[in-house]
């Protein structure tokens, strides 16, 4: 991964029910079942500020905006909320 910013790519289809998330010049992709998940995961991947391009079930761009790496202590903050948040489910 480049230190200058990276392209991610998120795919989504038609009910919005699954998200393809890629990143231009590298040969990973997963997929998410929320955009929520893709987004985190975008973060993740982000060593610096970088482009994030949001597709339709078409391949039509319906967005075009960053990504930012998200802190580390944030991070961990995010996934105990979302631990605590599914054992009150």
């Amino acid at each position: 991964m480049s230190r200058t910013g990276s392209c991610f790519r998120l795919h989504c289809d038609a009910v919005n029910s699954k998200f393809i998330l890629s990143e231009i010049g590298e040969v990973w992709r997963e997929e998410f079942d929320s955009f929520d998940d893709a987004y985190a995961q975008a973060e993740a991947r982000a060593i610096c500020k970088s482009v994030l391009l949001i597709f339709n079930e078409r391949g039509q761009i319906i967005l075009e905006s960053t990504v930012s790496p998200l802190e580390p202590g944030l991070t961990y903050a995010r996934e105990h909320w979302r631990k605590t948040a599914a054992l009150a489910d």
